[in-house]
């Protein structure tokens, strides 16, 4: 009969154990923690089928376990909305009325940290309109961003 395949519930660790010890526990030999060995499963009826079976193989170091599946309920769920987090703290609105009134000298840009490109658009008057008016349609779609790279998207 075939060893019976097993996880470490722990750490996760891929561990083979001879039939005869279902049900006893023995220490994981990676983690030192002790587990009990499950019985073994049955083969599910292949009516003549042939079954490839793929060996599993576990990442080193990996200690987080699968989370538990949660239960279902016949109670409607409620959608709460929370403020994205990866998005710039800096305002939108302030960015958009700064690009729409200061943007030939870059303003917008100063507001929001990107003070090299702030620069070049004062030198430049703002790519004469044409860098400020392609940061204002950005700025209203939410896809300007500020020097971290995050998106102004928070009005």
């Amino acid at each position: 009969m075939a060893d019976i395949n097993f996880d470490c519930p722990h750490c996760n660790q891929n561990l083979d154990a001879p039939p005869d010890m279902a049900g006893e526990s023995i220490e994981c030999p990676t983690c030192g923690e002790s587990i009990g060995i499950p019985a073994p499963r049955r083969p599910a009826p292949t009516a003549g089928k042939k079954i490839v079976m793929k060996k599993r193989t576990s990442v080193p170091g990996n200690t987080q376990s699968s989370p538990a599946p949660t239960p279902r309920t016949s109670e409607p769920r409620t959608q709460t909305t929370t403020p994205e987090v990866n998005v710039s703290e800096k305002s939108r609105l302030v960015a958009l009325l700064l690009c729409f009134f200061l943007g030939w000298c870059g303003v917008h840009r100063f507001y929001v940290g990107k003070v090299g490109t702030g620069i070049a658009q004062v030198l430049t008057f703002g790519g004469m309109g044409i860098w400020m008016f392609i940061d204002f349609i950005m700025i209203i779609v939410g896809s300007f961003s500020d020097k971290t790279g995050l998106p102004v998207k928070n009005w």
